[in-house]
């Protein structure tokens, strides 16, 4: 369970991580459009 965890842990991160960087870019081309960008996966 503790590499299951790990590997979750990781995941989530990275995730965060994507969200954080397309946040910031949605934010730096298109303030008006952002909160779209940012949940249009």
């Amino acid at each position: 369970s503790g590499d299951a965890l790990e590997t979750l842990w990781r995941l989530s991160g990275d995730s965060l991580e994507t969200l954080w960087r397309r946040s910031g870019d949605a934010l730096e081309t298109a303030p008006e459009t952002a909160p779209a960008t940012i949940f249009d996966y």
